[in-house]
């Protein structure tokens, strides 16, 4: 191993310097480069006749090392359309504002009359509606999708420039007519009546993720089950019966806070709601955190209210979806551990006792969903190899998730079912708001049974093929069989 010179007195001496001077500017909170703090920020929502409007209000400081000239804004109202009479004014003056030209979201700079002094402070308002898309619907209602409808504040442009986004605490206050009902992340801080209209308030923090409103005049029953407040909000009346419906959901709520623990805090409010919004919420990974926001919402197919719908594979979507709260949602997989997490919240869900796995995982209907996946995965594999066009990828993509379909049985053959319950739940709550991969799952599952897993997890995930040990305990559902 090569031997660390020491430095030169000399360099010594240049490296205290620049210490102390990072030291000091720490000390004063002032930031190397063009810098800006948002101290405080409060948005507001105001919903009228299929027209949404939106205010900004932002307390700002000068942090960095040097006076600004204009504040740059996102405009990202990509979901219901673009924003439309933008207005800005900074300490209560009326501002003019342009079009910054570039790719990704629309953005406009807006320029201070005076250079922006260092440590100063300036209050930002920026104002601007849109059409709702759904304004138009006899629901009379509209929703705000993560990430794409409220203004972002951009750090100023230069070298360390920084600043922006958003404070840790933040207010957001939705008004609608009477009649519409409304939820959003944060914390509800109540309601107040003004004229016909309500007031919804919602304090919002940093680990909520990007900030949704969903409003309408739903209609709303709620059954209380297993500890659980479930609200149901629907355009239509559902077919099923709303309080076999909580009943049953009360009890997968249940089994996974034994399996995996708490998904954090003490809410113990559901719902369960109609919309584009909630599909777009609930599948796209990190645009929100339902668990560690406090909030928990449930697929829309719950309803069961489409023409053609299923009801036992309704509850088996809502089953798996609940599974991923836990295991994609309040310890995200990294990228290489995506397809186990899929499995893995499939396989919790067909372990349910009440639920519609539970037909498949046991005894002989276990081994027939074994060998429906081993066979699937071998006419994926051959499919693969056979082809060499564009749909190779689609082929290896179908065949590499029944293999971590199959590994998922594999990791209870080798645990057996409650020991691996107890390992995720080791895992996701030593690593709440991180990411887990493969290691983390490995070192999980051997501190509950106590013996070495590195050759199965090379077998299964660095190797070819279906591991021989796996095939040889199921010798008649080989796929050659």
């Amino acid at each position: 191993m090569p031997v660390l010179k020491q430095p030169r007195r000399r360099g010594w001496k240049r490296s205290g310097v620049f210490l102390a001077a990072m030291l000091t500017l720490a000390a004063c909170e002032t930031q190397i480069g063009p810098s800006f703090q948002v101290e405080k920020q409060r948005v507001e929502v105001r919903y009228e006749d299929g027209l949404v409007r939106i205010r900004g209000e932002y307390r700002l400081r000068n942090n960095g090392s040097r006076p600004l000239a204009g504040i740059q804004v996102a405009l990202a109202a990509v979901n219901p359309g673009a924003a439309t009479d933008v207005t800005a004014s900074v300490d209560g003056a009326a501002l003019a504002w342009k079009p910054v030209e570039g790719s990704g979201p629309r953005r406009i700079e807006i320029a201070l009359p005076a250079e922006w002094a260092q440590k100063k402070r300036r209050t930002l308002v920026l104002e601007y509606g849109f059409r709702s898309a759904l304004g138009c619907t006899r629901l009379e209602s509209f929703q705000l999708l993560p990430g794409s409808w409220s203004p972002e504040l951009l750090p100023p442009e230069g070298l360390f420039g920084r600043g922006g986004g958003t404070p840790e605490k933040w207010e957001l206050q939705v008004t609608v007519p009477e009649g519409i009902q409304v939820h959003a992340t944060g914390r509800s801080r109540g309601t107040r009546k003004r004229g016909g209209t309500v007031e919804h308030r919602f304090r919002q923090e940093a680990q909520h993720g990007l900030t949704y409103v969903i409003a309408g005049r739903y209609q709303e029953s709620q059954v209380s089950a297993e500890g659980y407040r479930i609200h149901f909000w629907s355009a239509q009346p559902p077919r099923a019966s709303v309080a076999d419906m909580g009943r049953r959901l009360g009890l997968t709520l249940k089994a996974y806070t034994e399996w995996f623990g708490p998904l954090g805090g003490h809410q113990r409010d559901v719902w369960v709601m109609d919309g584009a919004a909630v599909r777009y919420i609930l599948g796209a990974r990190g645009a929100a955190r339902p668990g560690l926001a406090r909030d928990t919402i449930v697929a829309p197919g719950l309803f069961l209210s489409y023409p053609g719908s299923d009801d036992e594979e309704s509850f088996c979507a809502a089953d798996g979806q609940l599974a991923a709260l836990w295991l994609d949602w309040l310890a995200g997989p990294a990228p290489e551990a995506a397809a186990t997490s899929d499995a893995l919240a499939r396989h919790a869900a067909d372990a349910l006792p009440h639920g519609c796995g539970a037909r498949r995982s046991q005894g002989a209907a276990r081994e027939a969903a074994i060998t429906r996946l081993l066979k699937s995965w071998a006419a994926a594999d051959a499919n693969y190899q056979r082809e060499t066009g564009p749909m190779r990828e689609s082929y290896l993509r179908e065949r590499d998730g029944y293999r971590m379909r199959l590994f998922a049985y594999a990791l209870e053959d080798r645990a057996g079912r409650a020991p691996l319950h107890a390992a995720l739940r080791r895992m996701l709550q030593a690593l709440r708001g991180a990411a887990w991969g493969h290691d983390e799952l490995r070192s999980a599952l051997e501190g509950e049974t106590q013996a070495d897993s590195a050759e199965f997890f090379r077998s299964w995930l660095h190797r070819p093929g279906i591991p021989e040990d796996f095939r040889s305990r199921y010798p008649s559902k080989t796929p050659e069989d």
